[in-house]
């Protein structure tokens, strides 16, 4: 069934707010969850980071220079690997 991942997700959110009202200290709480999270999805990416700012621009500076006149019709992809991992 298509709405079964869905549901996965639904069923786990359904659990952490349950874990939130229960505990005190909400404000710690979401703060491990967003660094378990930023955890997690970092190690799903081959450069096992994510995206900074520097990174887009070296892609635009190389594309804006004579290095890349022979390019053409392509799509430079500036994830870190992520859909490789």
């Amino acid at each position: 069934m298509p709405n079964e991942p869905l549901q996965g997700v639904l069923a786990r959110l359904d659990t952490v707010i349950d874990k939130a009202r229960k505990t005190r200290d909400r404000r710690g709480f979401f703060a491990a969850l967003y660094r378990r999270v930023t955890r997690e999805v970092a190690d799903r990416i081959r450069n096992g980071r994510f995206d900074r700012p520097e990174d887009v621009a070296r892609a635009v500076l190389f594309l804006c220079s004579a290095m890349s006149a022979h390019v053409t019709g392509q799509v430079l992809r500036v994830d870190g690997g992520q859909l490789m991992a």
